[in-house]
């Protein structure tokens, strides 16, 4: 049905409640948005959902702790806090996107190109 994950103030409901969410047949960005209207603490939170038809939705706080930040690519989110700047996370979404087949088996770079951050 897909993948959420929930960190910063982390709240492992989030996960729960999202993921009967996917099962019912919701997009990523549908769950998103459900779940952000309930959450009272969400300024507080990252979160991230890769539905099963590789729909992406994320959201970051403005009250969670520089440096932070996500991105969203094709089948897939990145998200980090922190963090001393952006290159981080566009590495990961770099190696990520340079790489094929099952994740279990993905070999990435770990050598971070230089990115304005």
């Amino acid at each position: 049905m897909g993948a959420i994950a929930t960190q910063a103030c982390s709240n492992p409901y989030l996960g729960i409640d999202g993921l009967r969410l996917l099962a019912g047949g919701l997009s990523a960005a549908e769950v998103l948005a459900r779940l952000l209207k309930a959450d009272a603490d969400r300024e507080k939170r990252q979160l991230s959902i890769v539905d099963a038809h590789g729909g992406v939705a994320a959201f970051t706080g403005h009250a969670v702790q520089p440096w932070k930040g996500h991105c969203e690519g094709k089948g897939h989110v990145v998200a980090g806090n922190l963090l001393v700047s952006a290159k981080t996370i566009l590495a990961m979404a770099e190696s990520f996107e340079a790489t094929r087949g099952p994740l279990a088996e993905r070999r990435f770079n770990h050598e971070f190109a230089e990115h304005d951050g």
